[in-house]
Formats: C-alpha cells, sequence, structure tokens
C-alpha cells in the first residue's frame, strides 16, 4: 500500500510539474517577446538611470503593441546576441544590426529600419579622420560588428593599421581619451553622443562607406519576421517611426 501511496503522489507531482511547464511555455510564446540588444549605443539603445532607453525599445514597445505582445528586453554583449538568439534565450535582436551577406548564413532579418553611415571619433590633438590617417595608428572597434569587419579590410590593404576590438564602445571610449588608440571607428549616429559628451573629442564622416542599413534579426524561418514587418509599414506609413527617429535627434 505504501509503495502504491508513493508512486500516485510521483505521478500527480510529474503531472503538475508538465502542466506549470506547459503554461508558462505558453504565457512567453504568446504574450511575451524578448528582446536582445547590446544597450551601449546611444541614441539608439543604451542604459539610463538603470533602465534599458533609446529609439530601438521605443520601437521595439510599439511594434510590440501593435501585435499584442508584451516585450521584455535582455541586454548582453553585441557578439553574443545571434548565439542567444539562435540557442532560444531571445526571440529577436535589435541592436544596431546591419544586414550582410555573412549574418543571413545564419540569422533572418526584418526590413531596414534605419540607414546609418560610418564615422571615426579620435582626440583633438590627434587628427585621425580618413582610413589613410589610420596607417601606423591603433584603431578601435566593437566586437563582431560591421565596423570591425570594415576596419578589417582596410587593414588587409594596409597592414600597419593595428586593430583593437573590445565588446562594449564606452571602453572603446575610455581607451582613447587616456591614449591607448588613437581613434574608434563608429556609426554616425553613436559618435554625436560621444563627442558631445567628450569635449576633448571630435569626430568626422568616413566618406568611402556606402550606407549601412540597420534591420530587426530573427531567427531563420520565424514566423515574427512577417509580422514585424507589417507593423513596420504601418509605423512608416503612420509617421509614429520618424516621430522617433525626431525624438532621439536621429
Amino acid at each position: 500500500m505504501k509503495n502504491q501511496i508513493i508512486k500516485i503522489t510521483f505521478c500527480l507531482t510529474i503531472a503538475l510539474t508538465s502542466i506549470l511547464f506547459i503554461g508558462c511555455g505558453e504565457k512567453n510564446n504568446k504574450n511575451t517577446l524578448i528582446l536582445g540588444c547590446s544597450a551601449d549605443y546611444p541614441p539608439f539603445e543604451f542604459k539610463m538611470n538603470g533602465k534599458i532607453v533609446g529609439f530601438a525599445p521605443d520601437l521595439a514597445n510599439l511594434i510590440c503593441k501593435k501585435l499584442g505582445y508584451s516585450l521584455e528586453i535582455k541586454d548582453m554583449d553585441f557578439s553574443s546576441l545571434i548565439a542567444a538568439l539562435n540557442s532560444g534565450r531571445i526571440d529577436f535582436i535589435m541592436s544596431s544590426m546591419t544586414v550582410t551577406e555573412e549574418r543571413m548564413k545564419r540569422i533572418d532579418f526584418s526590413q531596414v529600419y534605419y540607414e546609418a553611415k560610418l564615422a571615426v571619433i579620435y582626440r583633438k590633438n590627434n587628427i585621425v579622420d580618413t582610413v589613410e590617417k589610420m596607417i601606423d595608428k591603433k584603431i578601435g572597434v566593437q566586437l563582431g560588428t560591421t565596423m570591425e569587419l570594415f576596419i578589417k579590410e582596410k587593414a588587409k590593404q594596409s597592414p600597419s593599421i593595428n586593430i583593437l576590438s573590445l565588446n562594449r564602445n564606452p571602453e572603446l571610449i575610455q581607451e582613447l581619451k587616456i591614449g591607448r588608440i588613437d581613434a574608434i571607428v563608429i556609426e554616425q549616429s553613436q559618435v554625436e553622443h560621444f563627442a558631445k559628451a567628450n569635449t576633448d573629442l571630435t569626430y568626422s564622416i568616413l566618406n568611402d562607406n556606402a550606407a549601412e542599413g540597420y534591420a530587426i534579426a530573427f531567427p531563420q524561418k520565424s514566423n515574427l519576421k512577417e509580422k514585424f514587418n507589417k507593423a513596420l509599414n504601418e509605423i512608416k506609413e503612420s509617421g509614429e517611426l520618424q516621430a522617433l527617429l525626431k525624438k532621439w535627434s536621429l
């Protein structure tokens, strides 16, 4: 009898655990989407008073609201975002990520929501405003970004360009300010923010790079892609996207 009671109790425990697990899974899938970003990229995604804010979180919240989802945001290193996406830890990436052929082998993208240009930021007493002036210099870039790809391609042509890749842009800014690197290749809108916040730094737009398109990333064959594209079109047509761009001075 005792063995039967233990057996019944065990079966009930397994059943209840399964129900709870399924219930939690359904809630996450149906009601909440997890956004992954590297919150070190003002004005797109950054931390203010302990909260992740910026153009991308605002746009993500707007899209999710239109689609009937609540939103959770996870901050992580940019270089770990795609792995987190493909492992299911996040549902989509919105972190100033450029569409590239290499990335498209691993993930899918929405339509482009922002066009950007590359820039270079440097100390006012050490002008490095062109790729030619990067020769024999040490240049910083964020790890895993198209800026890193860009400068690595330039270094193939000019091997004396030294490269420092770090996970976070604020770390690169500190390296620049103390003189451990000579410049940072970065996105135009973000460079304006850092130059304004650091009066000893200035910047130039790099003329030998094409405009880059930032898009939302999903796992391959995700059914979210079509939904997000539809919401993006509605936001563009309604003028809400332009209002967000204006809010964040983009």
